[in-house]
């Protein structure tokens, strides 16, 4: 009786211990299965090896790490993608064969800073110009008043560059730092056109037209593709002015040396951006400025000392405007007395004869040291 009552618990228990043992292996490949806990166990796997990858000393890895901590979104890395941007080696020269792997590197760690809305200390994000230049750009205009200095000798230095110029100048209208107008000033020319007709002839006017392109490749072997900026006047916005300035990005190989900050550019009309912002500074209307990059005058031929006289007058107009336009800036406190006295406009007129029967045309003789006239 005792040993059937023995047997009976202990088959019991046996059942229990099989429930139990049946329910958390359920429980377990539940758990197993459940794509939830496999994708949060695959983000913290992630997130750890970002932020160990980050920390190698091997470029190719911390370029893997800067590609996963964009493509999870890892933002609490940001301060180690920002350490490595501000440690980063840059020279005035461009990167050699022997700084590949680092700057290649550099461009996903930037590429991830951008993308996570990151931010670098003004002098940290100048200092990359040399190399990135359109990251450069977009780090600089997020309206640190720290920036100015650097975005001040940029426009200065950079006005081939037409992408980061322009991004430059914007920004630095917003705060009109010490040094800006006359920067403005700095190296503009106007460029006059004057068409000699017979009596009668009519006004001659004139057009332009320009295009631009970029790309870039595959990647490397064995490394993460990236993103590839440009400064340009379409995609995300960067500055707001007059020509606004926005970047775009293409995922890809890494650019061999850095990237582009450039706009599509039209022939003559490079100083078009330095009316638009004389204009804005001084109040001008932005359709009709009292200064504009380029102009055209049409002079009807009576005589040798007509044209001469007629010229010399048109002339004369120009430097009125110059002048009143530097009188404009510094009443505005925009332009000390010294750099007034500093700026110069230069004009170039260049001639165009389209009489019937055309002979030459007499020579005029220029007083004025910032005016150049071309036959």
């Amino acid at each position: 009786m005792l040993l059937r009552y023995r047997l009976r618990r202990f088959a019991v228990g046996c059942c229990v211990i099989a429930g139990i043992a049946v329910a958390s292996n359920n429980a377990l490949a539940q758990a197993v299965t459940d794509p939830a806990a496999i994708v949060q166990s695959q983000e913290r796997q992630s997130a750890a090896l970002a932020a160990t990858w980050l920390g190698s000393a091997e470029p190719r890895v911390r370029a893997w790490g800067a590609y996963l901590a964009l493509r999870d979104g890892r933002q609490e890395l940001l301060p180690q993608l920002s350490a490595l941007a501000a440690a980063h080696a840059v020279t005035s020269a461009p990167p050699g064969e022997s700084d590949h792997d680092a700057h290649d590197a550099m461009q996903s760690v930037l590429d991830a800073i951008i993308q996570l809305d990151g931010r670098l200390a003004p002098a940290a994000a100048a200092r990359l110009y040399a190399h990135f230049p359109a990251q450069s750009m977009i780090l600089l205009s997020y309206g640190d008043p720290a920036a100015d200095p650097f975005l001040l000798r940029i426009f200065r230095e950079e006005a081939r560059s037409t992408g980061a110029w322009l991004t430059a100048g914007n920004r630095l209208m917003d705060r009109k730092p010490p040094g800006f107008a006359a920067a403005v000033l700095a190296g503009f020319t106007v460029r006059a056109r004057v068409f000699v007709v017979e009596k009668g002839a009519g006004r001659f006017g004139e057009g332009s037209g320009g295009s631009c392109a970029s790309g870039f490749g595959p990647p490397r072997a064995g490394w993460p593709t990236v993103g590839n900026y440009s400064l340009g006047d379409r995609g995300v916005l960067v500055s707001r002015g007059t020509v606004s300035t926005s970047y775009s990005r293409g995922v890809g190989g890494a650019a061999p040396h850095g990237t582009i900050a450039t706009v599509c550019a039209f022939p003559g009309m490079e100083d078009w951006p330095r009316a638009q912002l004389l204009a804005t500074l001084v109040g001008d209307p932005q359709g009709n400025p009292s200064v504009q990059s380029r102009i055209s005058k049409t002079i009807e031929w009576q005589n040798d000392s007509q044209y001469m006289r007629d010229v010399s007058e048109f002339i004369r107009e120009q430097q009125s405007l110059f002048g009143q336009l530097r009188s404009k800036l510094t009443s505005a406190g925009l332009l000390t007395a010294e750099e007034s006295a500093a700026s110069v406009i230069k004009l170039e007129i260049q001639i165009f004869d389209k009489r019937s029967q055309p002979s030459s045309l007499p020579r005029i003789q220029l007083n004025d040291s910032n005016v150049r006239i071309l036959n």
